[in-house]
């Protein structure tokens, strides 16, 4: 495997090869945080936990973390944020996550966690409940977004290169969900890896779920095979 230009991991396949590529715009893309100055006092409002209460500075446009101290001399420098969200439903193996950021001057962490909580009903049985999916984002494979911001950007699919890393009951809930990822995707976190002792600071605009583009192997077909029928019917 090898890094690409596009922040991602470069794969013989030439289907997971696509996921690699960058998305333009799309309306079903899932945005689950693009500042707004708002993550602590909107509706409905963040949170944060463990080593993290304390130390997230929120900007107009971004969030600072600043994970230095193990407050409470327990699992490392462990923690997280995170924020509900009104329901999503999408195909996971069709979709990746797209998260812009930075690494600020203090960061010693190779890398951090995207969590989803995915809702299977309405909690009142088994397989009725709701999981967490955790997701591995390793910084060594992001890339300069190329507009002179100093963020870099980094495509992470949800069902490749071994993720989900990690799968749980969420807390809160009387049941587990049904053990499979079928979002339902009801609320996002970002946490610093569970016993980790490196210092995580870094800065994110942006984190959102989006489609994985079509192969361009897959494209050029489709063109050429309309192509062609377009010729076959002037003949």
């Amino acid at each position: 495997m090898t890094r690409t230009a596009t922040g991602c991991i470069a794969s013989i396949s030439a289907l997971s090869a696509a996921c690699l590529l960058a998305p333009g715009a799309s309306a079903a893309n899932i945005v689950l945080f693009n500042g707004g100055g708002d993550f602590f006092s909107g509706v409905p409002g963040g949170f944060a936990f463990e080593d993290f209460a304390g130390a997230v500075t929120e900007t107009p446009t971004s969030l600072i973390l600043d994970i230095a101290t193990d407050t409470n001399a327990a699992n490392g420098l462990f923690g997280g944020l995170g924020r509900d969200l009104t329901q999503a439903d999408f195909d996971p193996s069709a979709h990746q996550f797209r998260v812009v950021y930075r690494q600020l001057a203090d960061n010693a962490a190779n890398d951090f966690r995207i969590i989803l909580r995915d809702n299977d009903g309405d909690d009142s049985g088994p397989g009725l409940g709701s999981e967490d999916y955790q997701f591995f984002v390793d910084m060594s494979f992001a890339a300069p977004l190329g507009d002179g911001s100093g963020f870099d950007e980094q495509f992470v699919p949800l069902t490749l290169f071994g993720n989900p890393v990690f799968r749980a009951q969420s807390f809160g809930f009387a049941n587990d969900g049904d053990t499979i990822l079928n979002p339902g995707a009801n609320q996002w976190q970002v946490q610093s890896p569970f016993g980790g002792q490196d210092r995580l600071n870094i800065e994110i605009a942006t984190i959102e779920i989006i489609p994985i583009p079509e192969p361009a192997s897959l494209s050029a077909l489709a063109l050429g095979a309309t192509l062609l029928g377009r010729r076959r019917r002037r003949a």
